[in-house]
């Protein structure tokens, strides 16, 4: 096993060059303690090494480079040697490393805890969590996230084109909301989003001008499908939301009245009162 000492950067952890057998150590020169193992290979893990007063060494697996960077590791691995400095036995803190929650896990008590029983539109922040953030910060222990962390896969999304800043925005407000719901359920105390910076966001405008109307409700209705037909009808006719349009029942219309009540909208409370719907459009 071979040991060296350098400075720790992304840059040089990155070309390090993998041992043909056994196992390297780099040592950081910047931050004591902290070491990288690189492995044939080609796995890289940070820890730390700590050298009891017994002169038993001990060391403290944090995470594996990329995953984390040298920025992090260094973060961890204060807060290690804080904690052992405090009094915390190594076996407390080596449990605490292991059991400490992922932001994947996070996220599923956040869908299932408050998502799912107060938001009509939990399964947008699912579809966002799948497409965005599974990937690049589901196995992310909490303690290694932080904001430049976020703030690249903001700006990563915002550069995939029209239309991908306002995702970007949505994206960022699901990790916030789940940090902010981890921070009330005792599971982290800081929320790394905060103070990253949203993409400005500009209302559409758009609508259709006198001579498009007639040519959109006769193009409407041609449409083969009535169900779809309907739909559009019906968002057109009372301007609700997508979502509430499509979980709408018969039970909730009073035709007589002219009133659709609407059991849950975004903000958890029921609503009623939208303009009556013409009795010659059908809802199926």
């Amino acid at each position: 096993m071979a040991s060296h000492r350098i400075t720790f950067s992304n840059t040089a952890l990155t070309n390090i060059t993998p041992p043909t057998t056994g196992r390297d150590v780099y040592h950081d020169i910047k931050t004591p303690g902290l070491e990288l193992r690189v492995t044939p290979s080609g796995t890289k893990t940070f820890s730390v090494f700590k050298r009891l007063k017994s002169g038993h060494p001990e060391r403290v697996t944090l995470d594996r480079f990329p995953a984390i960077n040298v920025e992090q590791a260094r973060k961890l691995a204060g807060k290690t040697f804080n904690a052992i400095s405090e009094g915390v036995s190594l076996a407390a803190v080596k449990r605490a490393h292991k059991e400490e929650m992922t932001f994947g896990e996070l996220f599923d008590q956040y869908l299932e805890r408050h998502a799912k029983p107060n938001k009509v539109t939990y399964r947008e922040d699912q579809q966002r969590y799948n497409q965005y953030l599974k990937q690049p910060l589901g196995s992310k222990k909490l303690s290694s996230i932080d904001q430049k962390t976020i703030r690249d896969i903001h700006l990563r999304i915002t550069r995939e084109g029209a239309g991908h800043p306002v995702v970007a925005n949505r994206v960022l407000a699901v990790i916030s909301t789940t940090f902010g719901r981890g921070i009330e359920w005792g599971y982290v105390k800081e929320n790394p989003s905060i103070g990253v910076r949203r993409n400005k966001e500009h209302s559409r405008d758009r609508f259709l001008q006198p001579e498009e109307i007639r040519k959109f409700f006769d193009a409407l209705a041609l449409e083969a499908n009535e169900t779809v037909r309907d739909f559009i009808f019906v968002a057109l006719l009372t301007g609700a939301r997508k979502s509430n349009v499509l979980s709408m029942r018969w039970s909730e219309i009073d035709l007589d009245r002219g009133i659709w009540r609407i059991a849950m909208t975004k903000n958890g409370t029921p609503q009623n009162g939208l303009p009556p719907i013409p009795r010659t459009h059908s809802i199926t």
